[in-house]
């Protein structure tokens, strides 16, 4: 029996004789259907009016961006329109979903030992996405609506981060261009591109957002000391990277080293260790990873066992290589690493490595905090790319810090100064 939610009509097969029996909906059924998706909208409605301030220009930009949303989904795959659709052969998508469904069968039947499994005894496959997808299936089913949410918020975690980085009429008009198009398609940037790693199933864009949502969180607890002393909020600060880092392991040198940076501004400003304490307990959920891995697996693990299948250059051979080129011995090495570059860089495209002299310049140059703590973060990243996997979606959040150094460079050093000598020349 296969329900299709296009056609809203039952099919029923019979594969001995290839018998095929459509029953429609009637109308009562189809009634009931809009009646309830009415009331629904309508309780959202009171929901908003009765707890939210009325500001009408909040609500009809609201409206436009859920409008112009539902018309990208449209675009990209109408079944996503529609919540579902079939998970292509190979990706990952296929992988989470099963273990989602067996995480999902153990909560409704209260057996959460089972639950707290994930399916896997040691984790292989980053550990995160599978429960995410579980808990979201008590709200949403088996559609895709609780994932398409992440892309949804994820334009707006840019358009925070830009704002405070080059002001609000360029991160407007730079947030509306990456919605909109792909012209930062090279930097993994565009919404469309994460839409269409959720339809996949890939846990980037969820990890992706996470990072982005920390850095927001820094930021905003930077500017407003009233929440930069609330235990809630440096725990969630701590608790938000923990979840980036268990989506995508290669995440961990970045999500850590902004820890660093906000607990060492705290340190510097001389707020209370009481208070960044939190941010410290936040992150530590991250050791119930090699917990679980001991426990259900009686192995010591720390993220996950198939890192080795994704590292291109293990640190020994950078150790090797060292060792080499002070004996002038010239061998392999030589080769996995240059080969590493290559793929990293890409030399034939001049733009990244264009971007890679900002970044360093910016890191030199006198800027902002804010400003240093992405160049470091992206140089992080990086640095992991010399060493895992460096190219496709692997490497997005990498390009997504760089671009933004990009724009903030553009933005300061090229336009603004020529702003000002125009300005003074007239």
């Amino acid at each position: 029996i296969i329900e299709n939610d296009l056609s809203k009509k039952i099919y029923i097969v019979n594969a001995s004789d290839n018998t095929e029996v459509k029953i429609n909906k009637n109308l009562f059924l189809k009634s009931f259907e809009i009646i309830d998706k009415i009331l629904l909208l309508f309780t959202i409605i009171i929901i908003l009016f009765l707890n939210l301030k009325f500001n009408y220009k909040i609500y009809l930009y609201s409206f436009l961006y859920l409008t112009a949303y539902i018309l990208i989904l449209f675009f990209i795959n109408k079944q996503l329109f529609y919540g579902f659709d079939i998970f292509p052969g190979g990706m990952d998508g296929m992988v989470y979903m099963t273990y989602s469904n067996i995480i999902y069968e153990n909560l409704v039947n209260y057996n959460f030992y089972e639950a707290l499994k994930g399916a896997e005894a040691v984790f292989y496959f980053p550990s995160s996405l599978r429960y995410f997808w579980a808990l979201g299936k008590f709200i949403f089913g088996e559609s895709f609506y609780g994932y398409l949410l992440i892309p949804f918020f994820y334009t707006g975690l840019i358009f925070y981060i830009l704002r405070c980085l080059i002001g609000i009429k360029w991160s407007l008009f730079l947030t509306f261009t990456n919605f909109f198009t792909n012209a930062f398609d090279g930097y993994a940037l565009p919404n469309m591109k994460m839409i269409n790693h959720v339809n996949v199933g890939h846990a980037e864009p969820l990890a992706i957002c996470f990072v982005l949502l920390g850095i927001c969180l820094m930021f905003f607890l930077y500017s407003n000391k009233i929440f930069n002393n609330s235990k809630f909020y440096n725990f969630l600060l701590g608790f938000v990277l923990f979840i980036a880092a268990s989506l995508r392991p290669n995440y961990l040198p970045t999500t850590f080293l902004l820890l660093m940076f906000y607990i060492f501004y705290n340190f510097y400003n001389r707020a209370s260790i009481k208070i960044y304490i939190f941010s410290i307990i936040g992150f530590s959920f991250l050791l119930l990873i090699p917990i679980h891995n001991y426990i259900y697996g009686n192995a010591y693990v720390l993220l996950s066992s198939g890192h080795s299948h994704n590292t291109g250059v293990p640190l020994s051979i950078y150790f090797k290589f060292f060792i080499d080129l002070l004996t002038l011995n010239y061998n392999e090495n030589f080769n996995i690493i240059f080969n590493q570059v290559q793929r990293w860089i890409k030399p034939q495209d001049i733009h990244y490595i264009l971007s890679i002299i900002i970044m360093l310049f910016l890191i030199i140059k006198k800027n902002h905090y804010f400003v240093k703590v992405i160049c470091f973060l992206a140089f992080s990243q990086h640095l992991v790319l010399l060493i895992y996997e460096p190219e496709h979606r692997y490497a997005y959040l990498a390009w997504i810090l760089t671009i933004f150094l990009n724009m903030y460079f553009f933005k300061i050093y090229i336009v603004e100064k020529i702003y000002f000598k125009i300005k003074n020349k007239f």
